[in-house]
């Protein structure tokens, strides 16, 4: 069952040493991931060493399981029938679910030195490659809801930024992420992508599709308010490519990052503008 889940650890402070933030001056560390289950309760140790590696302020999860037990946001009713009009009858039997499931979204305002962020997490509808699939069609109504809805927090309370991330399952066009751009009403305008990278620099996937039908990419993101908020340091966080004096010092192992999850955990930490 797919759901979102939303955290902040007790102590707001600067991230660990690590071999990508290597800034010492204060910044907001922001830690998303899919963990594709329930992997922080069954390897809870594992879950705790990687915390504490990167030692961030703002833990956001989603595709937690079970759902979690909090206001759902729902699917446009005429937006439901066109995506259940799409799908082939077999699809309606294995998927009609999903549409009462909601949408797995979750946030929270949160309060930094004055400042006021608001922070969200999604995961939108998975598969269907095919630009007319019904996912594909899922996967846009649900990235304009969660767009709605976060204009109209900020138009009842206003913030001083926003960090939208999620897993996006763009396996088909890149429309979701778009429209989850904006526009937004100002300050912020529209949210960018942070640029993140795995340890080589070079390596973008967040999605490990090796064993599988499906090939490693990019599903993962986090969008940001550019006109408040600078990216000082981030990574694609992947222990499978650490050397073993590295995993020794952070108490990890290897497949720590493989253990927990196919999606790989995104680290990034912003500044104030």
């Amino acid at each position: 069952m797919r759901a979102a889940v939303f955290a902040t650890l007790a102590s707001l402070t600067a991230c660990a040493p690590a071999d990508k933030l290597q800034d010492s001056s204060p910044g907001t560390v922001v830690l998303s991931w899919n963990i594709s289950g329930d992997a922080f309760v069954a390897h809870q140790n594992e879950f705790k060493a990687l915390l504490t590696y990167v030692a961030p302020d703002i833990v956001l999860l989603d595709e937690v399981d079970p759902l979690t037990g909090v206001a759902q946001l729902r699917h446009p009713e005429n937006a439901r029938r066109l995506i259940m009009q799409r799908m082939e009858a077999p699809d309606q039997a294995r998927f009609a679910s999903r549409m009462d499931d909601g949408i797995a979204v979750n946030g929270a305002i949160v309060s930094l030195d004055g400042r006021r962020l608001l922070v969200v997490i999604a995961d939108l509808e998975c598969c269907g490659d095919d630009p007319a699939s019904w996912a594909e069609l899922k996967r846009r109504v649900e990235a304009k809801e969660i767009r709605r809805v976060v204009r109209q927090v900020i138009s009842r309370s206003p913030v001083d930024a926003i960090v939208l991330a999620g897993d996006f399952n763009l396996v088909s066009t890149a429309i979701p992420l778009v429209l989850m751009t904006g526009p937004y009403n100002p300050p912020h305008s529209g949210l960018i992508a942070a640029e993140l990278y795995h340890q080589d620099g070079l390596t973008t996937w967040t999605w490990d599709g090796r064993g599988t039908p499906f090939p490693s990419r990019a599903l993962d993101y986090q969008l940001y308010s550019p006109s408040t908020l600078s990216v000082k340091e981030g990574f694609i966080l992947d222990t499978e490519y650490w050397s073993a004096e590295q995993l020794a010092l952070h108490d990890l192992s290897q497949d720590t990052t493989t253990t927990l999850s196919r999606h790989r955990p995104l680290v990034v930490e912003y500044s104030w503008q």
